[in-house]
């Protein structure tokens, strides 16, 4: 069952946010406030990182976004949950059948990926769970600081389309969406 909290992540302070921001992240509280709601900044990030024993990896990253990313995966492995990206407004309350992950198919200029914007899956997911690992291996074989360049190795949708078998075998909803939205994902806007 996937748990009702909502994580958003940012580089800076919740308190710190700009006006866009905080009108993004107060969207999703005001339309589900029936959900837990978790801001956490890069510095929280970076702690959490240490607290699962992860920080030496997270540091070899370079690049916040994909810091982010990082933290992302490994956080909703650990707590499952559903995720989103600061730069979207939630249009109506989060209505999905929590007993499945869901993944958001996307397709931009005739190109199918899914989207790691916005997915939520229940803790200890076993495609997160193998995704986390693989990653994990990759960043523990760097010897040194790791570029965005290598970082796009593992990037989220080539991973799921080259595991496509194994998630269909799973209890995943998949969620296509043009240019990330469609009549599947109305409650939400992209900004």
């Amino acid at each position: 069952m996937i748990p009702k909290i909502i994580w958003q992540t940012h580089e800076f302070e919740y308190d710190g946010l700009s006006d866009t921001w905080l009108r993004n992240s107060n969207s999703w509280k005001d339309m589900n406030p029936d959900y837990e709601y978790r801001y956490v900044s890069a510095r929280e990030r970076k702690k959490m990182m240490k607290e699962m024993g992860f920080l030496a990896e997270y540091e070899k990253i370079r690049n916040p976004r994909q810091k982010s990313e990082f933290w992302r995966y490994l956080i909703m492995l650990k707590y499952g949950g559903f995720y989103v990206d600061m730069d979207s407004i939630c249009l109506s309350p989060l209505n999905f059948d929590h007993s499945k992950s869901l993944i958001v198919q996307a397709k931009n200029n005739g190109n199918e990926f899914y989207f790691n914007g916005y997915f939520a899956c229940e803790k200890g997911n076993e495609v997160i769970s193998s995704f986390c690992d693989a990653l994990l291996t990759f960043v523990r074989e760097k010897q040194d600081q790791i570029t965005p360049s290598e970082m796009t190795m593992w990037e989220w949708s080539d991973f799921l389309n080259s595991n496509l078998e194994k998630i269909t075998e799973t209890d995943f909803n998949l969620y296509s969406s043009p240019i990330l939205q469609n009549e599947n994902l109305k409650n939400i806007e992209f900004i």
